[in-house]
């Protein structure tokens, strides 16, 4: 078996021939509906920082697995500005409102439209998408190529912005499931008013500098940006508020990643965690382990000269040269594990 998927030919090979272990590949979960599959890259991809072909391309991509047709193709993996080093090609061309809500992937199936999110074909968002595109819209004219790519908002599936009572398709992407191509905003705002889709707004930013400084400024209604470049690329721009809300709503504080480097738990914790919050995650865990390691250290460290043939001379010992260190010590005296210890002590404020 190859190590790496490094087409979508490569990838239709393999599901064809019904390919189990996808994570031979990379971070990459997937969903099965009768006879399609749904990929969905995993946020250790992500924490990794490496991101493969594979795993870029696993934003919900759905195949057909007895023929390996691309069902539906929708945005590759992009992110935020700044994330990565990544430095684009060309100038800024767009500049999209960035909705709150979940994305819709259109798809067909026996004839009929539905739309699956992410990383999954029948989770509520999804059932509640394709039941609102089939009361509300006729798409029998949508040429077969075209992906179609929502934004899905209605009240139940507020995340931090709250639009009220609104219940909409935000058309926000277009893209040829066999060409791949990716369509920019005037090609979507007319494939929008042909069948009749909202849009998200547009806005004009002389630089980026701009976008960024008003991104600093930007209302908790509003969650940021979709910068597209010339040459295809597409970068995040989130408001500081929206920010700093859903890392309140996700949780992601130090104290929740100290429990779960504690309790070793660290990886499976990242993937309820946006992707912008990751670096923020990163920095404590590296924070933390040189706690650990430092402390284990000065312990061993003090240890080999400690008096320890007599308990009562070594707490004599201790209480004059390391009194803060007493716990430490005398568990490393028992021969006991002082790592839970540092955990629960060395972090206190």
């Amino acid at each position: 078996m190859k190590d790496a998927i490094e087409s979508m030919q490569d990838l239709q090979r393999l599901v064809v021939a019904d390919v189990s272990d996808w994570e031979h590949f990379g971070a990459v979960r997937t969903d099965r509906w009768n006879d399609l599959i749904l990929f969905n890259y995993k946020t250790s991809a992500q924490w990794d920082n490496r991101w493969n072909w594979f795993e870029r391309v696993s934003r919900g991509l759905i195949l057909d697995m007895r023929t390996g047709e691309v069902v539906a193709r929708p945005f590759d993996k992009f992110f935020n500005w700044g994330e990565n080093g990544i430095i684009p090609d060309g100038l800024p061309v767009e500049a999209t409102d960035k909705l709150d809500g979940s994305l819709g992937i259109l798809y067909r199936w026996q004839g009929s439209y539905r739309i699956a999110t992410r990383g999954a074909f029948l989770s509520p968002q999804a059932q509640w998408a394709t039941g609102w595109l089939n009361q509300h819209y006729d798409l029998s004219r949508l040429p077969e190529n075209l992906t179609l790519l929502f934004e899905v908002i209605y009240p139940e599936n507020r995340v931090v912005v709250d639009y009220g009572p609104r219940e909409d398709l935000t058309l926000v992407g277009v893209r040829d499931r066999f060409t791949g191509e990716d369509y920019f905003y005037p090609q979507i705002a007319e494939i929008a008013a042909r069948f009749g889709f909202s849009v998200p707004e547009a806005f004009t930013f002389s630089i980026i500098d701009a976008m960024l400084d008003a991104a600093a400024h930007l209302a908790i209604s509003r969650e940021g940006w979709v910068l597209r470049y010339t040459d295809g690329q597409r970068f995040k721009v989130k408001g500081d508020a929206y920010r700093l809300v859903h890392r309140i709503i996700t949780q992601t504080t130090f104290n929740q990643v100290l429990e779960a480097v504690a309790a070793g738990t660290l990886m499976g914790m990242i993937e309820g965690i946006p992707d912008e919050f990751l670096g923020q995650v990163r920095a404590w865990q590296a924070e933390i382990e040189a706690v650990v390691a430092e402390t284990r250290e000065r312990i061993q460290t003090a240890l080999a000269v400690a008096p320890t043939d007599d308990r009562k001379t070594f707490a004599l010992w201790v209480r004059k040269h390391h009194p803060a260190d007493a716990p430490y010590l005398f568990a490393a005296l028992d021969n006991r594990d002082i790592t839970p210890l540092i955990y629960k002590m060395a972090f206190k404020d």
